[in-house]
């Protein structure tokens, strides 16, 4: 009877968008932001670190769009899912870091549920699979359908230290485009495994402003 009467919301978890350089990234983010502001209620831009979101916002700035920052909390309590809810887009810059790591029940009755469409862009890989995992977490707690999404660059640091090299040639061969984006099992499966590796040589997971400072303050070599 209970399964009857409340459900759970699906999230679309979108293949990692793989870029061969952080140029080519903010573009195809900027690309995507776009158009899925032409489709959805919310659209929320997600970077890890603090000097990410500040280059992120003055990038979305200089092509006319003026993202909302977002101040922390669960994503549940911070939007409202109600049918009387804006209709017009609404951008939103938050950091992983500012999202609550247990953000509630994932259950809602079919009155609780929303037709809000919403979109969740994350700019980078975190170190380890923590913050995605909260963000993921989150998500499957609105009561509306998400869309989630993910784009990475093979000269983020992750890759320098496990394989990047080895993965650019690769990836090279098979005939990668320097502005285009693969969609490949094998890079994400492989960002996955360096995260297990940080993990269990990582001092803590503690606050950094970038990904450089985090390995400076907590990873051993």
């Amino acid at each position: 009877m209970f399964s009857k009467l409340f459900g759970k919301t699906p999230v679309d978890i979108i293949p990692d968008a793989i870029w061969p350089n952080t140029e080519a990234r903010y573009l195809g983010l900027l690309s995507e932001i776009k158009n899925r502001l032409r489709v959805d209620q919310i659209v929320i831009v997600c970077a890890h670190f603090k000097d990410t979101l500040e280059q992120l916002e003055i990038c979305l700035k200089e092509n006319s769009l003026n993202p909302a920052r977002w101040q922390g909390g669960s994503l549940r309590s911070s939007f409202n899912f109600s049918p009387s809810a804006p209709t017009d887009p609404e951008l939103y810059l938050i950091c992983s870091e500012d999202l609550s790591p247990n953000p509630g029940r994932s259950r809602f009755s079919d009155n609780e549920k929303s037709n809000i469409r919403l979109s969740f862009i994350v700019t980078e890989v975190y170190p380890t699979p923590s913050r995605y995992g909260i963000i993921k977490k989150n998500l499957k707690t609105l009561p509306c359908s998400s869309r989630l999404s993910r784009h990475i660059s093979l000269d983020e640091k992750l890759f320098d230290l496990f394989g990047g090299e080895q993965m650019r040639g690769m990836l090279k061969q098979l005939g990668m485009n320097e502005y285009e984006a693969l969609h490949s099992s094998l890079v994400t499966r492989s960002v996955a495994s360096a995260q297990k590796k940080i993990k269990s040589r990582a001092l803590s997971e503690g606050p950094a402003s970038s990904t450089e400072e985090w390995f400076q303050l907590y990873f051993r070599s």
